[in-house]
C-alpha cells in the first residue's frame, strides 16, 4: 500500500513540474513578441517593456513620458493626426503620405509644437476652408527633409506664431489660399521654401532673416495685415534670397498694412506693383531688383500718388501713363514721367 502511495505522489510531482515549465515558456514568448508584429500597418503604436516606441511602418509611434511628448509619423496616414496636451510636443514626419478631405495634422492644444522633417513627405487636403496643417499654438518647422503640401485652402496655419528654421517646403495653396499664414508673427530663419498660392506669406508681423524663398502669387506675395489684437503690421527683411512673381492685375509683391523695413538680403520682384505700405518705409541695406532693374529707393505703389504721375508702370517710361519717377499727369499708383513704363 505504501509503495502505491509513493508512486502516485511521484507521478503528481512530475506532472506539476512539466505544467509549470510550459507556463513559464509561454510567458517569455509573449514578452518578446511585440517587436515582431509592428509591421502590421493597422497597428497604431507598439511599445516594448521599457516604454520606448517601436518603429511602426505606416502609422504613429509615441512617447508621452517626460516634459516633451514625441511622435514619429511614417508611411500613409488615413485620418487626421490630432495633438491635444498641456506639454511641449515634437512631431517627426518621416516619409509620410496623406490625402485627406480634412486637416492632415491638427494641433488643438500644447505648450508649443516643433515639426521635424525627415525624408520626403507629401500631404494633400482636398476640402476647401481646411488647412492642411493647423495649429492653435506656436509652431516651429525644421529638419533636413522635404515637405510637399497641396491644399484646397491654406497649407500651414498657426493661430499664434509660426517659425521656419530649416527644411525644404514645397507649398501649393489652391482657391486663393495661403502658403504660410499666422495671426501673430511669421518668422523665416532658413530653409528652402517654394510657394504657389493666392498669398505666399501672411501674418501681422513678418520677419525674414534667411533662407531661399520663391513665391508665385495671385493676390499678394508677402502680406502683413492686422490679425492680432496686440501687434501692429510690419514686414522686416533682414536677409535671405527672395524671389516673387506676381500675377497681373491689382496685386502687390510686398504689401504691408503698416510699415516696411529692409536691412539686408536679396529681393527680386517681377510685378506690376512691387511695394505697398501704409505708414513708413526704411531701406538701409540689401539689394532689390524690380522687373530686372536694381532700385535704390522704395516707392509706394498704393493709389494716391498725387498729380505727379499717371497709372504707373513697373519702370519709368515715356509718354502719358507714368512710371515710377515723378512726371506725367492724372496721378496714379506710381508717380511717373509718362508712357506705359517698360520692364
Amino acid at each position: 500500500m505504501m509503495r502505491k502511495l509513493t508512486t502516485i505522489a511521484l507521478t503528481l510531482i512530475m506532472i506539476f513540474s512539466l505544467t509549470s515549465c510550459a507556463s513559464l515558456s509561454g510567458t517569455h514568448e509573449a514578452v518578446t513578441t511585440p517587436s515582431q508584429v509592428v509591421s502590421d500597418p493597422e497597428v497604431e503604436a507598439s511599445t516594448t517593456e521599457d516604454n520606448t516606441a517601436s518603429t511602426v511602418s505606416g502609422t504613429v509611434e509615441s512617447n508621452t513620458d517626460g516634459d516633451v511628448e514625441t511622435y514619429v509619423l511614417t508611411g500613409t496616414l488615413t485620418e487626421t493626426f490630432v495633438v491635444d496636451t498641456d506639454k511641449d510636443v515634437e512631431i517627426t514626419l518621416n516619409n509620410v503620405t496623406a490625402n485627406l478631405a480634412d486637416n492632415v495634422i491638427k494641433i488643438k492644444d500644447a505648450k508649443s509644437v516643433t515639426l521635424i522633417l525627415v525624408g520626403d513627405n507629401n500631404l494633400t487636403s482636398t476640402l476647401e476652408d481646411t488647412k492642411t496643417i493647423k495649429s492653435d499654438v506656436d509652431l516651429t518647422i525644421e529638419g533636413t527633409g522635404t515637405l510637399t503640401i497641396t491644399s484646397a485652402d491654406t497649407c500651414i496655419k498657426s493661430d499664434t506664431n509660426l517659425t521656419v528654421n530649416s527644411g525644404t517646403l514645397n507649398l501649393t495653396a489652391n482657391n486663393g489660399g495661403d502658403g504660410l499664414r499666422s495671426d501673430e508673427t511669421l518668422t523665416i530663419n532658413g530653409g528652402t521654401i517654394s510657394i504657389e498660392a493666392g498669398e505666399g506669406l501672411e501674418s501681422t508681423q513678418i520677419t525674414l532673416n534667411g533662407g531661399t524663398i520663391s513665391i508665385s502669387a495671385s493676390d499678394d506675395g508677402i502680406n502683413a495685415s492686422q490679425k492680432s489684437e496686440t501687434l501692429s503690421p510690419v514686414i522686416t527683411i533682414n536677409g535671405g534670397n527672395i524671389n516673387i512673381v506676381m500675377a497681373s492685375g491689382d496685386t502687390d509683391a510686398i504689401d504691408s498694412n503698416g510699415s516696411l523695413v529692409i536691412t539686408g538680403g536679396t529681393i527680386n520682384i517681377s510685378a506690376q506693383f512691387a511695394f505697398d505700405y501704409e505708414t513708413t518705409v526704411s531701406f538701409t541695406g540689401g539689394t532689390v531688383y524690380v522687373n530686372g532693374e536694381e532700385v535704390t529707393q522704395i516707392t509706394n505703389s498704393m493709389f494716391g500718388g498725387g498729380m505727379m504721375g499717371g497709372w504707373g508702370g513697373p519702370q519709368p517710361g515715356q509718354g502719358n501713363w507714368g512710371g515710377q519717377q515723378p512726371g506725367g499727369e492724372n496721378g496714379g499708383k506710381q508717380p511717373g514721367q509718362g508712357g506705359w513704363g517698360h520692364p
